[in-house]
């Protein structure tokens, strides 16, 4: 019963099964997913070309063989796809703005805004792109987003709105560039508001909360921002979240609208980064009333606070949805969890 024929027919018979157990085992410790996928396909080659040789040598592939690669295989794939049972599970999104919401400006080392780096950028672009020495301090911008701040300054000295238009990604870039080559300046005139790090790190522990960002900034910018403030592994990874890069109206009057839009986007790239969580109840923490109306408009609760350059009397009028509320700051845990609906 030893001949190179039985030989090789117990190979052919024993090889998917050895593929299986590296196919089952191999993706847990190795967390990848890629690898597990194409485990699965090979085995499935590898199996369905096994039957094929043995019944050329007079066998029958056992049918034993075919149900445990049907169950491990959807098994697999399920856990791929997040869940052990294959339903889906919720999950609470949270989203922070960052200027006046997680951190302030122009204070700690570092000294006044004009100095920081994110400020200095848009003065690099500026100059970069069109020539002039220009300055976000020329127009109000609390509550905008980078490209309409952009826009809003060289409509200001003059420039023709299509022109500026169209070198938008130009300034993008440049901005981007200038950040990323000063980025050990990234937290300067930064500090982060009472309770932000204590919140972000209570919710970065629960299953059941994804948290990313909707800001303004350009993303690259932003991340360098929390990375600076020492806070970036709070945030779900993947990271995500909606950004001032991601969209533009064109338009300086319409900054509430462009951040609604940017609070729909990190909804759809948090349910398209997570396969198998469902989007549950959704918040969106800011201190602008650019950020309350956006909130609701996008389809989150807004948690309106009073840690930027707005009190409550100012928030409180674009509070319309139930589940929103306006506080002083986020140091009360207690408060926080509740009004999230996570207490």
């Amino acid at each position: 019963q030893s001949s190179p024929r039985h030989l090789a027919k117990l190979s052919i018979y024993l090889l998917p099964e050895l593929l299986l157990v590296f196919t089952i085992r191999a993706p847990c410790s190795l967390r990848s997913r890629t690898a597990s996928v194409l485990c699965l396909l090979l085995l499935l080659a590898v199996d369905s070309a096994s039957g094929l040789l043995l019944r050329g040598y007079g066998a029958q592939p056992c049918r034993a063989n075919s149900q445990l690669l049907s169950s491990r295989t959807s098994y697999s794939v399920c856990r791929l796809r997040g869940g052990g049972s294959g339903e889906m599970v919720k999950k609470t999104l949270v989203t922070f703005d960052i200027d006046g919401t997680i951190c302030v400006q122009g204070k700690g080392e570092g000294g006044s805004s004009e100095k920081m780096m994110h400020t200095l950028a848009f003065n690099h672009a500026f100059l970069k792109v069109f020539g002039v020495d220009a300055h976000i301090g020329e127009v109000k911008h609390a509550g905008s987003t980078d490209q309409l701040i952009l826009l809003h300054v060289l409509l200001e000295r003059g420039f023709d709105k299509e022109e500026v238009s169209s070198k938008m990604g130009e300034m993008k870039e440049a901005m981007i560039e200038y950040a990323q080559a000063n980025k050990e300046r990234a937290g300067d005139g930064l500090t982060l508001l009472p309770g932000v790090k204590e919140t972000l790190a209570e919710l970065s522990t629960r299953d059941d909360v994804l948290v990313g960002l909707v800001t303004g900034n350009l993303e690259p910018i932003a991340w360098l921002k929390m990375e600076a403030l020492g806070i970036k592994q709070y945030f779900s990874t993947p990271n995500f979240g909606g950004f001032g890069s991601d969209y533009t109206s064109g338009d300086p009057t319409k900054k509430a609208e462009d951040r609604a839009e940017m609070v729909r986007i990190a909804a759809k790239r948090a349910a398209a980064s997570y396969e198998g969580v469902e989007i549950g109840d959704r918040y969106h923490i800011g201190d602008a009333p650019p950020d309350v109306w956006a909130a609701e408009a996008g389809g989150a609760a807004a948690v309106g606070v009073t840690t930027g350059n707005f009190g409550e009397a100012d928030l409180r009028p674009f509070i319309k949805g139930e589940a929103s509320v306006v506080l002083k700051d986020l140091s009360n845990r207690e408060e926080v969890r509740r009004v999230l609906g996570l207490a």
